[in-house]
């Protein structure tokens, strides 16, 4: 009897720690399924329920630092990866989202510290996610200015097959630093051979060598966008980005004016840019407006129209409109524009002469991107005319 007993008490304990780890599994998977769709908040929401069910769950722990990320909220995220850290030493993937909110806050020696840490945790790469850690450190070598560090680095991931396009783009922008120019443009080459129709790749190369000094040499990618007989409005948008990079800003606003700005927002956005070098300020508000004022979906060129929307609101002397828009494009999160973003924001409250709120998000600045060393000339000349006023 006393037999029976033990056993019913032992199946009943598996079947309730059981139970226990499918639930905590359902959230997981709801939470990725969440997160990949977008859904940021809801997906943060499981995370912090997995990590309520099981505080030591590591795993749980990550994804959480991930979620954090990806709402922007790094002193969060450092928070939930030390956590994890704190529970299993060896988690690669916490060090990995250690390395990744370090690029973020421009700390690239301690980013690179920690994507090797997490490399040192495998040992062999063998897997995508591996590789991941490669590309995460050369990023890191790149943007630190390691130059001769990050040639070895995408060298590497080239010879193991990863993303072999991109990485081929990637290390032509360490040879253009390098002023290795004919290693450059051979990396480019393969670049574009790999896809001769990924036409956004063109875009970045002509860009990449007009910032070295060899707008020249740039043309040529162009010219092959402008050459495309593509009458589709993928054609008429890839045509209209190329005329406005070459200068040409009639031919770029008749290329885009033919297609709708809420359904084109890549389009209204360059066309509002080519108004705008037309110096018809109303035209690229009104176009800027037209796709802000309707849009359903979040693009990738939503939060840069509201910016550039509350940049030129503010060269008006509108400050309090710009103000509103800088708001809403923070409020989308993180992105390659965000440095800029905040920066014209401080402007702005300069500009309205709010020393006092400029102060403010200067520190906010300073506290996101430490190393910029920008921020302290501009917090000096805030602090003085914030004295000046007393």
């Amino acid at each position: 009897m006393k037999k029976s007993l033990y056993f019913l008490l032992f199946l009943g304990m598996i079947l309730f720690f059981g139970g226990c780890q499918n639930e905590q599994k359902d959230l997981k998977q709801q939470g990725l399924a969440l997160y990949q769709a977008g859904n940021y908040n809801q997906a943060k929401e499981k995370w912090l329920e997995c990590t309520r069910n099981n505080s030591h769950d590591p795993q749980a722990y990550c994804y959480l630092g991930m979620n954090y990320i990806a709402l922007n909220d790094l002193s969060k995220a450092k928070e939930a990866f030390d956590l994890a850290l704190t529970i299993d030493p060896n988690r690669k993937d916490a060090y990995r989202g250690m390395g990744m909110i370090k690029i973020k806050q421009k700390d690239y020696d301690g980013a690179i510290a920690c994507l090797n840490q997490a490399i040192q945790k495998i040992g062999f790469l063998v897997n995508e996610q591996d590789y991941d850690l490669l590309a995460y450190r050369a990023q890191a070598e790149y943007d630190g200015q390691f130059y001769l560090e990050a040639v070895e680095t995408y060298k590497a991931l080239l010879g193991l097959g990863y993303h072999v396009d991109d990485m081929q783009y990637r290390l032509g922008l360490v040879y253009l630093k390098l002023g290795r120019i004919d290693e450059a443009l051979a990396c480019f080459h393969e670049s574009c051979e790999g896809n001769k129709t990924y036409f956004e790749r063109f875009f970045d190369i002509y860009q990449a060598l007009v910032a070295a000094g060899h707008g020249q040499l740039g043309f040529a990618y162009m010219n092959q966008v402008i050459i495309q007989q593509d009458p589709s409005e993928r054609g008429h948008i890839n045509r209209g980005k190329a005329y406005y990079f070459l200068g040409n800003y009639d031919n770029a606003v008749a290329e885009l004016e033919t297609l709708s700005k809420i359904d084109y927002p890549e389009a209204c956005f360059y066309l509002g840019l080519a108004y705008e070098r037309q110096g018809k300020q109303t035209k690229a508000l009104e176009t800027y407006q037209a796709y802000i004022q309707n849009y359903q979906r979040v693009s990738p060129y939503t939060q840069a129209m509201l910016a550039q929307c509350g940049y030129l609101y503010s060269m008006l002397q509108e400050y309090d409109k710009a103000e509103s828009l800088f708001q809403k494009a923070i409020l989308l999160g993180d992105s390659s524009i965000m440095s800029d973003l905040l920066w014209n924001q401080i402007n702005n409250d300069i500009r309205k002469n709010d020393f006092e709120t400029a102060l403010n998000h200067a520190y906010d600045f300073q506290k996101r991107y430490p190393l910029d060393t920008r921020i302290k000339d501009e917090i000096a000349f805030i602090i003085m005319h914030c004295v000046g006023k007393e």
